[in-house]
Order: structure tokens, then sequence, then C-alpha cells
């Protein structure tokens, strides 16, 4: 059969080409794959289809020079430009290169600039996430993204510089202010092409310095980025200035922190729209980079503690998880096939952080639903039985900073893990052995138990004795929970004798390994510090769904005078006034002198982990400053409530039917007269000190002073505290 008309050059296969270099071409795919991708291992037969893969992974795509676009001054001559930092003729003329027609070589921006580590340094994402709509140009179908140093420049330093407003003393004001600015006016590529300058110095190291403390005291305790490769791979407009935003509130830059809070509304705004607008398809490709800005965003609501945040951020968290849902990301299997029809590949530390970024994501959303659900007293909204995903890797892998920090770190790692499922850890059902378990694991079991501790709530002061909580019911969740606290304290114990532990203490501190290395200075003390905050966050955990079971602890917080509805969680009030009768009965119950015990354990724990000092310069988990308000409403309730007689002016009173709290022991099952004192009950005491209505002032004190001092950047424990200050008489401290 001849070929058809005008084609002239043939294949063996059959197919006809117009051109011998389509032929060419053509001819490929049918010897070996050649090129290879040097991130993923994946083959191609032409080079051009290995270039366009590349646009997926981290990095641009290798230049091509037959496609490198002319300068300014090679396309006025009408000669070939050369490409690189500065062409010949540019280099003969003893100027610089300049792209104002358009896209510059390799489609980069069309304005030159050097890179900036701590802001988007190109126009065109490299990342699995879509552009945000919401930051696009005039013409988001023909006209790249404006890089954001660049819009930065040109809405705050250009004016600033021409005199036509005055600095702000402040750097961080000053670079938080562009953030605003750029989140709130996004400019088009017109007005970016117009401008070449680059940024101030003092920006650039200012928010390097915002992400640097992002990841100091943000990351350890909510590790969503792969930060590894944050530098390289994010140049999400939102989700960097996300990272930023946090780092600078940390940090505590600017008095009031109404800016970061500004910035944080106009991000909500923006992620509601987008999140609104995304088409669900579970085959596409995941946006990741606005599901992890996000949630960072709603982490950062609930951190501040700010009323007016959290309302929003929970519209945002809503949505969020809707759309977990409707892409099937708690899915396994939808996971997987996510990462093999879009982000396929064998290479190690490729193929481990796709699988990786998604576990990460799951989990802390679970962690935030059990914290949002203990702080508002509403129903979880993520359900256990639906995570399938398997357990997150190491801290100390996921941080590896470098190839070859990675591969010296991939022998020791437990990958056995992954064959465990969130949701059996989360159910009680299957959990991994005690050789390769995790602080981490331990908590997800015990975020299991938020759902039966708020129906739990529903259930006390029913009218129907049938539909009320039984002392079995309570019992059960207790004791699962006990569990939990007895591997905890079982980790913790090993340290004690470190020589006979030696290789499970070994594995933990490896496990715990962040930036540092084995042959770093100091490198235990800092891998043991993060090991044990972990401990701290599970233990007071434990103590604040303990005290949940056996008290209505959101009524007792509100039954302390000067506390008004106003101060509830969210603006959350009680729908009926407490019965003064079920409290009287209660603190004379069994159930009472239970809570109080977790209260008082809880404040000995927050007091030998966090010491004075460190209260002004640590950002604490936000859950230890839940439980010690609860505990604070717990102890004011029972004590007003429980008819003791006070002995306290009783000179040389022996502790005859009492017990003294500040000298047992803090392990669960090691304290007998504990559980002597919850049976029989009697006066107590806590380091001398009987606990008792007329010497509120001293022992409430302490309660107080935590609030205000150690949550000084959450604000819903900041104004419960103020309110305590002003119950006792005292003036706050700061």
């Amino acid at each position: 059969m001849p070929p058809p008309s005008g084609q002239r050059h043939l294949c063996h296969c059959g197919r006809g080409f117009l051109r011998k270099e389509h032929l060419r071409r053509h001819q490929a795919i049918h010897s070996s794959p050649s090129f290879t991708c040097h991130v993923c291992s994946r083959s191609f037969s032409r080079s051009d289809l290995l270039r366009r893969h590349l646009t997926l992974h981290d990095g641009p795509a290798h230049s091509d020079s037959k496609r490198v676009r002319a300068c300014d001054a090679c396309h006025a001559s009408k000669i070939r430009c050369d490409g690189g930092t500065r062409c010949s003729l540019c280099t003969k003329r003893g100027i610089d290169c300049a792209f104002t027609r358009g896209p510059g070589p390799n489609g980069a921006s069309n304005l030159r600039r050097r890179s900036v580590s701590s802001l988007p340094l190109a126009s065109k994402s490299n990342s699995p996430d879509p552009p945000t709509p919401s930051i696009q140009t005039s013409d988001p179908k023909d006209t790249p993204k404006p890089d954001i140093s660049q819009v930065i420049y040109t809405n705050i330093v250009a004016p600033i510089t021409q005199g036509t407003q005055h600095p702000d003393p402040s750097i961080a004001t000053a670079g938080l202010k562009l953030i605003l600015n750029v989140l709130s006016n996004p400019l088009s590529s017109e007005a970016l092409s117009r401008n070449q300058l680059q940024l101030p110095p003092e920006v650039e190291k200012w928010s390097s310095e915002c992400i640097k403390a992002y990841m100091r005291h943000f990351h350890d305790r909510w590790p969503i980025l792969h930060i590894p490769t944050f530098e390289r791979e994010v140049i999400s407009i939102g989700l960097r200035s996300t990272v930023i935003m946090i780092g600078s509130w940390v940090q505590n830059e600017t008095a009031g922190n109404s800016i970061v809070f500004e910035i944080h509304s106009n991000l909500v705004k923006t992620l509601l729209a987008d999140l609104t607008e995304t088409t669900v398809d579970p085959a596409g490709v995941w946006p990741i980079r606005t599901l992890q800005s996000a949630l960072l965003n709603v982490i950062f609501a609930f951190e501040s503690g700010n009323e007016k945040l959290m309302k929003k951020a929970r519209l945002l968290y809503s949505l969020l998880v809707t759309v977990f849902r409707q892409l099937k990301v708690f899915n396994a299997e939808a996971v997987e096939h996510q990462i093999r029809i879009h982000f396929s590949g064998d290479f190690p530390p490729w193929a481990f952080a796709m699988k990786e970024k998604w576990k990460r994501l799951t989990t802390t959303l679970f962690k935030l639903d059990t914290y949002i659900s203990l702080l508002t007293q509403q129903p979880p909204s993520v359900q256990r039985e639906e995570m399938s995903l398997g357990l997150t890797s190491t801290f100390a892998l996921w941080n590896a900073h470098g190839l070859d920090v990675f591969f010296r770190r991939w022998p020791s790692e437990p990958l056995e893990r992954s064959s465990y499922k969130i949701c059996d850890l989360a159910l009680g059902s299957h959990q991994p052995i005690s050789p390769v378990m995790l602080v981490e694991d331990i908590q997800i079991r015990m975020m299991g138990v938020t759902n039966y501790v708020w129906i739990l709530s529903k259930m006390r002061g029913n009218p129907n004795p049938a539909l009320c909580a039984s002392a079995d019911q309570k019992e059960l969740i207790s004791a699962r929970l006990k569990r939990c606290k007895l591997q905890l304290d079982g980790m913790t114990a090993l340290w004690m004798d470190p020589e006979q532990h030696k290789m499970h203490i070994e594995f933990l501190l490896r496990a715990y390994m962040g930036s540092e290395e084995p042959f770093h200075e100091d490198w235990e003390k800092y891998s043991r510090g993060r090991f044990f905050s972990y401990v701290f966050s599970a233990t007071m955990m434990y103590h604040l769904l303990s005290m949940h079971i056996y008290a209505d602890a959101q009524s007792y917080m509100q039954n302390l005078p000067g506390i008004t509805s106003s101060l509830a969680p969210c603006g959350i009030t009680l729908m009926y006034p407490p019965n003064t009768a079920e409290i009287k009965e209660w603190a004379t119950s069994m159930d009472s002198r239970i809570a109080v015990s977790h209260a008082i354990f809880a404040y000995r724990i927050y007091g030998g982990h966090i010491s004075p000092s460190e209260l002004k310069e640590e950002v604490v988990d936000p859950i230890a400053h839940m439980t010690i308000a609860v505990g604070a409403g717990i102890l004011w309730t029972w004590i007003q409530n429980n008819g003791m007689t006070c002995t306290c002016d009783c000179m040389n009173v022996p502790l005859v039917d009492g017990l003294d709290f500040g000298f047992v022991c803090l392990e669960t099952g090691k304290s007998p007269e504990v559980e002597n004192w919850i049976r029989n009950g009697g006066n107590i005491w806590l380091h001398g000190i009987q606990l008792c209505k007329c010497n509120v002032e001293v022992w409430l004190s302490p309660f107080a002073a935590i609030l205000s001092e150690g949550a000084r950047k959450w604000e819903i424990g900041n104004a419960f505290a103020q309110k305590l200050w002003h119950q006792l008489g005292l003036q706050r401290s700061v």
C-alpha cells in the first residue's frame, strides 16, 4: 500500500512523516529508553518527555539549548542568543541580559533577580499543587504567576525608597506588611516587568529567620512539612507566607500581633475560596500545598487561642475535612493510586517523601481534631475507622537534610511500622511491638478515646437513669488510657537504667534526631529533649482525657467565680445552668477524687517539665494549658462543695486521714496511697499546704501563674488566668 500523499519518510511500523526529523523522533520510541530521571529513576525514550516529567519534581527541567529564548539585545540584533547568566553579546557590550518581552529562558520570570531563599523563587510551580487562583495575575491563562519577591518590592520597598512613605523602624513589622500587601493586592505582570530591582538584604534575612524559628519552635510539634526540601520545592505563596507568619508569631516580634492576625485572616479567606472552587477529582493531582497551608492556618488559630481567628478557622477546618473525604485522602489505596499515577518512581528518598507527606498530613489532622473536640466539647469530625494509612516514619528520617543523611539513617529505620494502620491503633486493636513503638503511636491510641469521652459527656446528667454513663463504662475507657500511660511510663523508665536498656535508648535517640547528627556536639541532648517533649504532651493529654471522663469539666470551669460565658472556648456556652445538687453529689464521690488526682498530677508534671525561666522562652503545647485550666476548674469546684473539715489552722496535725500529693509517685499504678484516698476520701495537701477554702490563694495562684506566663500566646488561657488573678485579688504578674 503506497504511503499517504506527502508522507515521504516511512517507519517500519507503517507510520509516515512529512519531515525526516519527525521520523527520527518517532523512531526513538522503538529503541530502549535512554533518558533517565535523576530523581525517581524513571526512563524515557525522548529528551522532551524527560523535561516535561522533571517539572513534577523539586527542580526545574534541564534546559534545552535549542529552545533558549533570546534576550532583548540579541532579539534586537536578530542573532541567536547563547544563553547563560549573561550571553556573549551582552558580555561584549558590558550590559546585563534583560527579558521584557515575556517569560525568560526556560520559562523563568522576565525579571532578573538573585536567588532569595526565604521567598518563592520562580513564577512556574514545580510542586504537585496547582497555582492558587486567588493570587493569579489578571490573565491566568496567558500570564505566569508574579514572583513574590518582585511583588513585595513593587508594593512596599519601592515606595519607601522613593520617599512616598516612611519606613517602619521594626524590620519584622515592615516584613509582615510586605506579606500582607502581597496577599491583599497582587499585581499584574505588566507592573512587575517595569521593576528590575532586588529585595533589601534585611528583609531577606528576616524572612529566613522566621522560617528557622518555625522549624525550631513549631515544626517539632506539628511536623507537616518536609523541611529538607521546603526551600527548593515549595514556591506556593500561600504556604510560604503561612510559615513566615507563624515564625514571626513564635518569636513574638510585633506587639499585639495585629498584623500577624490580619495576614492569617487574608490567608483563611483565600483558602476558603480555593477549597470551595477546587474540582474534586480523586483521579487528578491532589492540591497538597493548599491542603498543607489550610491545615497550618487552622493549627495557628488554635495555638493562638484568639476567639475571632478560631471561629473563622473552624469553618476552614470543616471544609478541609470534607475535601479530604472527597479526595479519599484517608484511604491508603487512593493515596497509593495518586502516587503511582502522578508521582511514580522507585528512588528511595523520592518514594519515601511522596508517601510520608500524606501520612503526616492525615495524622496531624487527626491530632488537631482531638484537640478541637476537647476544647469545644464538640464531637470529633474525623472518624477513627476511616484512617487506613500506615504509621508515619521516625522523626529522624522525615527530617533527614540531604541525600547523604537520608541514606545514613535509612538502614536503621523500622520499615515494619508502615504495616500498622492508624485506625488499628486508634481502635486499640493492633499496635507495634515495643522496640519500634514511638510516643506518637501511644498518642494515637489515646486520641481514639476522644469519641467515647464526648459520648460520656452527653450521657452525664441525663434524667433517664438508663441512659446515664455507668461506672463500668467509665472504668473501661479509663483502663484503656491507663494502658497507654503505662507504656509512656515504661519508655521514660528506660532512661533510669541506661546501661541495661542501651539498645532501646539508642533507637529512641536516633528516631528523634532532627538536623543534628551523632557526630555533632550535644546531639543526644537535642534528641532526648525532643523525645521528652513528645512524652510531656502525651502525658498531659492522658490527664485531660481522664478528667473529662470523671468530671463535667466544661461546666466546672464556668462555675469558677468571675468566669463568664464569653470565656468559654470559641464562645460556646452551657445550654442549662449547673445543678448545684448534682455538683455536691459529685464532689463527695469517687469520681471527683479521681478527677482531682489527675488535676494535681498534671500540675506537678507541668512544673517538673517547664522551669520558670523556660515559661517565657518556650512555646508550650496548648494541650498542656487546656489541662491546667480544666484542672483549676475541677479543684475549685471540688473544694467548694466537698464538705471536708478544714484543719489548716491546727498546728502540727499529723496526716492521719489525708495525703500529701506533693510527694507521691507520678507513675501509674505505683501510688497505693492515692488509690486508698480515692476509695476512702479525706483531706489532701500539696507540699504541706492543705487544699481547702482558706488556702485558696496559695494553691490556686500557681495555676494562674502557669496560664498567664506559660500561655501568654494562648489567649483563651490568658483570659482565664486574668479572671483567676481577679478572683484572688492579686495583680497579674507579667
